[in-house]
């Protein structure tokens, strides 16, 4: 029996050598099983955000869906007459959004459009609405005072959200 201890006690290079690549190949598995793990985890990580932002980006395209974008600008046309040309200048207002402006107001010098001395306005009462699309809007600009003038124009999205865009306007040639 003490023959018996002896071989057992006494290993060849041979045996070590596997013991070492049996131990090297445990850590190996446990390393790829803990790697794996992570990695899953980090993987989870990043799908939740990509949903995120997917989500983000599909609020976004419907807020801009729902949203109107008003601009406006003053240009002078020359209209013909028996007599030649005579200049009528026009302030144009044009929805560049995807939604119905809303609640229209227009202000020329902090004053409504219609009750400003230079603004008469060929429609019947002011606009209250402006649908994407539609050529621009205009109203006659005929009496004093001249240009320059500071525009501001309010209006409301279909969600309810209010906007304005204020600016002072020149006139443009044609």
């Amino acid at each position: 029996m003490a023959n018996e201890k002896l071989v057992v006690l006494s290993l060849t290079t041979e045996n070590w050598i596997q013991i070492g690549v049996g131990v090297v190949a445990l850590i190996s598995l446990v390393y790829s099983v803990i790697s794996s793990l992570y990695l899953r985890n980090k993987q989870d990580e990043l799908q939740e955000r990509m949903v995120l932002i997917e989500e983000s980006k599909e609020k976004e395209r419907q807020r801009e869906k729902d949203k109107a974008d008003v601009y406006f600008w003053l240009k002078r046309k020359l209209i013909p007459n028996r007599r030649g040309p005579r200049p009528n200048d026009y302030l144009y207002l044009e929805n560049r959004g995807q939604a119905t402006a809303e609640n229209v107001a227009i202000l020329i010098d902090d004053t409504p459009i219609l009750e400003h001395p230079a603004f008469t306005s060929n429609r019947k009462g002011e606009l209250l609405t402006i649908d994407p699309g539609v050529p621009a809007v205009q109203y006659l600009c005929s009496g004093e005072p001249r240009p320059p003038y500071i525009v501001e124009v309010k209006w409301t999205n279909k969600s309810g959200e209010s906007n304005s865009r204020k600016r002072q306007v020149h006139l443009e040639m044609a």
